[in-house]
Order: C-alpha cells, then sequence, then structure tokens
C-alpha cells in the first residue's frame, strides 16, 4: 500500500565544519578557522561588507545575500577585527516561492571568551576538532540534506562572482552537526481536517489523553479569531511521544493551520486548505537536538506520527482522492518509502462512530 509524502517546512540545525583526516591518502590541509578568514577577505575587502546576486544552484534560479553581523565573542590580541566583537558572517538563499535557507557563520577556536570577554562554552568543546566553523542553519521547505549543499555552492558562486579563488574543500561537508527543529507537513481539505480538529476530534483525544498522564507536561492551543481553525496545536515532550508510540523519543508538537489572514483565499487555491504538521522541537525533547547522522531517524519518527493521527481520525493516508492538496513544495504524490502505522492509543470520547474509535 501507497502513503503520501510529507514534506519538510521550516527546520533549524547547525553544522559544524574543520579540516579533519579524510584517509590515509588523503589529509585536508589548512587551519580551521582559514575559511572564516577567507570569508571575511571576500566580505570585507572585495564586496564592501554586502553582495546581493542573482544565479541557479542545480537548475533552480536563486538569490543570494551576504552580509556581517558583530557576535557575541571577543576576539583574540591576534585577530586583526577593527572592533572589540568579532564578525559572524549571514548568508541567505533565496529560492522558488517560499524555499530559502539562512546561514549564520561563526568561528570556532579553544578559550573563546564572551563580549564581556568571560570564558564560554561551544559545542567544538566536545569534538575532535577544537577549531573550525559552527555554522546556525534555518531552512524553509528544504530537505535537510540539501542544506550543506545549497552552502558550498552559495560560498562558489560569490567567490567567482568576485573573481576570486576559494578552496572547495571548505565546505565540502561538515564533519558534524545536530538538528534542534524539524517541522513534517501535509496539506489536506478543510472538510477533512474537521476530524482532527472538531469537538471529540483526533486532537481533542491527544490533548485528553495527554493531560492525564503522570510526568507529562504540554499545551492544548487554538486560535480561531479571524477563522475557525486558523491555528490548532497541542505541544509536547519526550513522555509524551513514547505515550503515543512506545519507542518514540522527539518531542515538539502536531497541529494543524492556516496561513495568515485566511479569509483572504478562495477554496480553489491552495492555501484556503490547511497544513498538518508534526513537529520536533529540541527544547521539549530529552537531550535536546538530534545527531546531524541521525536525520533519517528523526524524519522516520515525525512521518510515523503524522501519518498515524491521521489514521486514527479516519483520514486517508494514501496519496490521491479528495484528501490531499497540493501546494508550491508538497506535491501530494506517493512516498519512496512506507511507515509504520501504529495502533490508536487515545480514549474515545465521541459518539460518531466514523470519527471515534
Amino acid at each position: 500500500m501507497t502513503q503520501v509524502a510529507p514534506q519538510n517546512h521550516e527546520a533549524e540545525c547547525w553544522l559544524y565544519y574543520a579540516p579533519t583526516d579524510a584517509g590515509e591518502s588523503e589529509f585536508v590541509d589548512y587551519d580551521g578557522l582559514d575559511p572564516y578568514w577567507a570569508l571575511s577577505n571576500l566580505l570585507i575587502n572585495e564586496f564592501d561588507g554586502y553582495h546581493e546576486l542573482e544565479t541557479e544552484i542545480n537548475g533552480e534560479s536563486v538569490t543570494i545575500r551576504f552580509n556581517y553581523s558583530p557576535s557575541g565573542f571577543t576576539p583574540r590580541p591576534s585577530d586583526d577585527v577593527g572592533g572589540d566583537r568579532l564578525y559572524e558572517f549571514d548568508i541567505n538563499v533565496q529560492g522558488r516561492d517560499r524555499r530559502k535557507v539562512n546561514y549564520n557563520i561563526s568561528p570556532r577556536y579553544p578559550n573563546m571568551l564572551d563580549s564581556d570577554g568571560e570564558p564560554t562554552t561551544t559545542a567544538f568543546d566536545h569534538t575532535d576538532p577544537d577549531e573550525g566553523l559552527a555554522i546556525h542553519c534555518q531552512p524553509s521547505n528544504m530537505r535537510l540534506d540539501e542544506v550543506p549543499q545549497f552552502l558550498a555552492r552559495a560560498v562558489f558562486e560569490l567567490a567567482d562572482d568576485a573573481g576570486v579563488g576559494m578552496y572547495h574543500g571548505y565546505f565540502d561537508a561538515p564533519f558534524d552537526g545536530r538538528i534542534t527543529a524539524l517541522e513534517r507537513y501535509v496539506r489536506i481539505t478543510r472538510s477533512m481536517n474537521e476530524r482532527l480538529i472538531g469537538t471529540g476530534g483526533v486532537i481533542d483525544r491527544l490533548a485528553m489523553m495527554l493531560s492525564d498522564i503522570s510526568g507529562t507536561k504540554g499545551m492544548h492551543k487554538w486560535d480561531n479569531e479571524e477563522e475557525r481553525g486558523h491555528h490548532v496545536v497541542v505541544r509536547h515532550g519526550t513522555t509524551s511521544a513514547r505515550e503515543l508510540v512506545s519507542h518514540h523519543c522527539l518531542g515538539g508538537q502536531l497541529k494543524s493551520y492556516l496561513p495568515e489572514h485566511p479569509d483572504h483565499f478562495e477554496p480553489d487555491d491552495p492555501l484556503y486548505h490547511p497544513k498538518v504538521g508534526a513537529k520536533f522541537v529540541g527544547g521539549r525533547t530529552d537531550g535536546g537536538s538530534v545527531d546531524w547522522a541521525d536525520l533519517h531517524d528523526a524524519v522516520r519518527e515525525l512521518d510515523e506520527r503524522l501519518l498515524s493521527v491521521l489514521s486514527w481520525a479516519g483520514i486517508p493516508t494514501e496519496p490521491g482522492g479528495t484528501t490531499y492538496v497540493a501546494d508550491d513544495h508538497f506535491d501530494a504524490s506517493a512516498a519512496e518509502e512506507t511507515v509504520p502505522l501504529h495502533a490508536d492509543p487515545l480514549p474515545c470520547s465521541r459518539p460518531t462512530k466514523s470519527i471515534c474509535c
């Protein structure tokens, strides 16, 4: 049996770059901060502090913006930066429609001091390389495996536009990273969405079950001011995730939501119909984040949760028919790989058998 393929919406992650031993026959020979100073030279000396260009990445037309901002770190005496704080570099890549990614690039080295001159800790305190770059990435409507690819290409396009050589190995691949937020979503018709947000529907049942379990913490919120069903969400932690599916561990939220100004859209517009999403949030998860190497497992858990919740509401999980509405990023097609649909653990509270258990 086929399943509809959820799509990434918003995400947040950190990628770490440094020279590492690539094997017995190859060694990456540069200092960990070389790419930071190369970007500094490119932005300050070649582009006078800001640059914007239009180009293509993987056949997609994009606009790249490159600028800088002060960091929260004090420079070392040897760092000639012309101020009392190191710079961070910001690269924004805007693709088609609402596809985009923001990169904030910051140096990391041993014994860093914050802006007040006090010792501080970084993720590099716990990795083999002790010097390199930490890059905070905020993509929207992109696969996470595209995030490092777009960074490498964006840096290449900027350097090429300035006619400056840039060692391709600086951003070839991160040696490590972590994911702190990720949402997977589908878009369904408003009529089907009633099975989720209606009185006694699945979201009601989720809140009812989880709020009665010792050791859980969460919140059930709704916003019907502009439009009924504008935003309905259940936030939960790791313990609640395990109550829904025993091997799940990602805390976050399950929500149904319409865009800003929902009354501006007609029924033939995809934005008239709600997104339904399962989101991982690091601040609601034991351990706080997911290792970059475990990206596939995180996506799989969110897809299992999202599609299982839909099935508990009696909403078909197969593509086609009149359930799903394609938009600019969610194409309502079949997934390449199916995930298990788990048994409904929720209490029955609605007398209508087509919606209740």
